[in-house]
């Protein structure tokens, strides 16, 4: 991922200070209520993404891609309206 490894312990340690994730005792991250809510949240909007570009006839690997990067950048009001279009 070319993620560098003070980058991620900062994200970790960013990620338990908001609450999202604690540490228990043996260093298994896990996730808080807080940070199921919102993981679950991305996953259901990736998935969402995911199947629209790939009833558009978008290839796999590119709308896996896709998908990730388009969950971060819609917004809720249009993320409901395209999740409709999925589902019917």
């Amino acid at each position: 991922m070319k993620v560098t490894r003070p980058s991620v312990s900062h994200a970790v340690h960013q990620l338990e200070r908001e609450n999202y994730i604690y540490i228990d005792n043996e260093k298994n991250i896990l996730l808080t209520p807080a940070g199921l809510k919102v993981a679950t949240s991305v996953l259901e909007r990736y998935e969402t993404f995911y199947k629209l570009l790939l009833s558009l006839g978008v290839p796999k690997d590119i709308a896996s891609q896709d998908a990730g990067r388009i969950e971060h950048a819609v917004s809720d009001d249009s993320f409901m309206v395209l999740k409709k279009i999925v589902i019917e």
